[in-house]
């Protein structure tokens, strides 16, 4: 069983990283406090979290805890900066990243049964986005509300025809958008003059390559296994 933190008001950072056989979290209804969470691995675990009363959590790490169906409710932590999901494969909704303003990275990886994407519209201060081997999403990220986003990987997109729309990401440094097998059309470039990583192997469909003249400070090209690029 998890321990009882009732009497631990200043908590500021908890790890149970790997507590496999846990079935449910502790009760974080006294750790006003809390900063730092880390519950990953604990693959047994089948409801995320309360964190209704962790207003000032920062950090928020629930890799691999892949038995729970539903995400933490996070609208009351305005200050969380570090989201990590990875592995969380019995998920089938996104969390609710709504009026989230110094969330600074978010990676969600292995989202099998996952339909639809997290509204990202609240996050100005995104840098990184991974959502990858989420195989059945149909459309891209919108990340046009993010012009701080210097990282995004949607390796594994196999469903999306069209690139995300990244006119409104002026700082981008590294897309990855590798294994989006049915993608036809590249994504335009032309607003990302910071760009230096491209990944696009793998894109079956994709017959011409994307326009590169104002990327000047590209430093990384991968278009290897695009089988019908002109």
């Amino acid at each position: 069983c998890p321990p009882d933190l009732s009497g631990c008001p200043d908590l500021r950072s908890l790890s149970m990283k790997y507590c496999r056989a846990m079935k449910r979290p502790p009760d974080l209804s006294g750790c006003h406090m809390l900063q730092n969470l880390d519950m990953g691995g604990c693959s047994s675990m089948t409801c995320p979290p309360d964190l209704s009363g962790c207003h000032i959590l920062q950090d928020l790490d629930m890799n691999g805890c892949s038995s729970i169906t539903y995400p933490p409710d996070l609208s009351g932590s305005h200050m969380l900066q570090n989201l990590q999901l990875d592995g969380c494969s019995s998920l089938t909704c996104p969390p609710d990243l709504n009026g989230k303003p110094k969330l600074l990275a978010v990676h969600m990886f292995n989202f099998f049964n996952l339909t639809s994407l997290p509204d990202l519209s609240g996050c100005q201060s995104l840098r990184e986005l991974i959502i990858t081997g989420c195989f059945n999403l149909t459309e891209p990220p919108n990340v046009s509300g993010c012009p701080d986003l210097q990282l995004l990987n949607i390796n594994g997109m196999r469903k999306i025809t069209c690139p995300p729309d990244l006119n409104g990401n002026p700082k981008l440094k590294s897309l990855n958008m590798g294994g989006c097998v049915a993608l036809k059309i590249p994504p335009d470039l032309s607003g990302n003059p910071e760009l230096d990583s491209l990944n696009m192997n793998e894109c079956y469909d994709l017959t011409t390559p994307p326009d590169l003249s104002n990327n000047p400070g590209l430093q990384s090209l991968n278009m290897s296994d695009c089988h019908v690029l002109e």
